[in-house]
């Protein structure tokens, strides 16, 4: 019988090429359900009670580790994650696969074969030993400098020049304090996971430099809208969902 599967990210294209992906492997992983945040994830997980689910670490309202703190349903696992391989030793040690974005068709075939071999399933201990491991790495992986390629050339910009990141339709830009935009290669998602801590998601499509932020004014529908201390003075309006963050950001 396949594995009952739940796809959880809050990126809905990360969870379609998910999809895509494991669809070579209907007869061992059967996709039943989807979920776009951690609060979702855990009703889902009681409700389904999967055998397998691929589970994104970061994710609005609970991340990947404390749905899996909170459910009394344990399945197998996969996590899904931006960190780098070092700060993943710790899986090398638990019944616990995980994939590292972005996720390749490679990377999924030994996926699905390990998941042939695997009998026990995760436990709440495991679950533990991977937070308390992969907490010091968090706190340290703090970039300093974004890559932007320009045809065979690269240059480094400085996250403290910039203003806000933006997201389109298939790209990333960063508009930088002197008002110039550059295309990059990372998702919002990554770079979020990554940033100093002074860099703020206001918007599913935009984080901002909280630094550069030279007044905060309310709109409607509990958003704000942000006048950045740039020199195209950049006005920037806040998402809906982001009202609380942004409140416990600056305190207001």
């Amino acid at each position: 019988m396949p594995l009952q599967t739940l796809l959880i990210d809050d990126e809905p294209l990360a969870r379609e090429r998910l999809r895509l992906l494991l669809s070579p492997y209907h007869n061992h992983i059967s996709i039943v359900g989807e979920a776009a945040d951690g609060a979702t994830a855990v009703d889902l997980i009681e409700r389904e009670r999967p055998d397998l689910i691929f589970l994104d670490i970061q994710m609005p309202l609970l991340n990947g580790l404390e749905v899996m703190q909170q459910v009394k349903h344990l399945p197998m696992v996969v996590f899904c994650t931006a960190y780098d391989r070092y700060a993943l030793e710790a899986f090398n040690t638990l019944s616990i696969d995980y994939l590292l974005k972005p996720v390749s068709p490679e990377r999924i075939a030994l996926t699905v074969q390990k998941l042939e071999r695997m009998e026990q399933k995760v436990t709440l201990t495991d679950i533990s030993a991977l937070i308390r491991q992969m907490q010091p790495q968090q706190e340290r992986r703090r970039i300093a400098t974004i890559p932007v390629r320009h045809g065979e050339r690269i240059t480094l910009v400085s996250v403290n020049e910039v203003s806000y990141f933006m997201s389109g339709d298939k790209y990333v830009s960063i508009f930088t304090r002197d008002g110039r935009e550059h295309v990059i290669d990372q998702s919002l998602k990554e770079l979020e996971e990554s940033l100093p801590e002074h860099f703020l998601r206001i918007h599913k499509s935009t984080i901002i430099n909280t630094q550069m932020v030279h007044e905060l004014q309310r709109y409607l529908g509990a958003r704000f809208v942000f006048i950045l201390n740039d020199t195209k003075h950049s006005r920037i309006v806040s998402g809906r969902n982001y009202g609380e963050a942004i409140k416990d950001c600056f305190r207001i």
